[in-house]
Formats: C-alpha cells, sequence, structure tokens
C-alpha cells in the first residue's frame, strides 16, 4: 500500500514532499516525517506525540490509520489543556507578584 490516506487525491508521499518542500524518496516517509518534525518543533514533549505519526500514514487500512489519529488527537488534546492550566497558574502567580512588588515599591518611597 502506497498510502492509505489520500488528501485532495493525492498520497501521503506526494502531499508530504510538497508540504515540506523536498522529495522524499519512496519508502522512507517514516524517517522524512521523523525528521522534519525534530526540525521544526521545538517543544519535545509535543514531539513524543507527533513523531509515530509518520509510522501509522500509510502502515494498514485507512480506517486503522483514522482511529490510531484520533487516540493521537485526543492525546494531544490533553496536552494542550494540561499547558493551558500551567499558563494560567503562571499568570495568577506573575499578577500576584507584581502586584506585591508594586505595594512594597509605594511603601519604601513613602
Amino acid at each position: 500500500m502506497i498510502s492509505g490516506i489520500l488528501y485532495e487525491r493525492a498520497d501521503v508521499y506526494t502531499v508530504a514532499s510538497e508540504a515540506m518542500g523536498f522529495d522524499i524518496p519512496f519508502g522512507n516517509f517514516p524517517e522524512a516525517w521523523r525528521d522534519c518534525c525534530k526540525n521544526t518543533v521545538p517543544d519535545p514533549e509535543l514531539l513524543r506525540f507527533l513523531i509515530p505519526v509518520g509510522d501509522i500514514l500509510g502502515s494498514s487500512e485507512p480506517e486503522l490509520q483514522a482511529e490510531r489519529l484520533r487516540i493521537i488527537r485526543d492525546d494531544i488534546k490533553t496536552y494542550g489543556g494540561t499547558l493551558k492550566k500551567c499558563a494560567e497558574d503562571s499568570k495568577r502567580l506573575y499578577l500576584t507578584l507584581g502586584a506585591s512588588i508594586g505595594a512594597a515599591a509605594a511603601v519604601l518611597m513613602i
């Protein structure tokens, strides 16, 4: 199977080659995907979710690929929720810290 998932009538090798800007040798899509992710994704934790996608695409029947990709999507959504909560906690901390430092500066000026 060249690729189980088609996008706009093109197989995954063609779409990825056009998106990445270079030709992917036939059969090396997982390796090319891995290299591309490592070169473009700065978050090592997110990399943990994205690298397996290259092994999934074109590896089995489309229905199985779609199911495995849904699982990864759900994991990424969960990870995104965790990041959002951490960002909100940090925002509250910095706002409180800023107000405290401002109040301390005002007291010192008096």
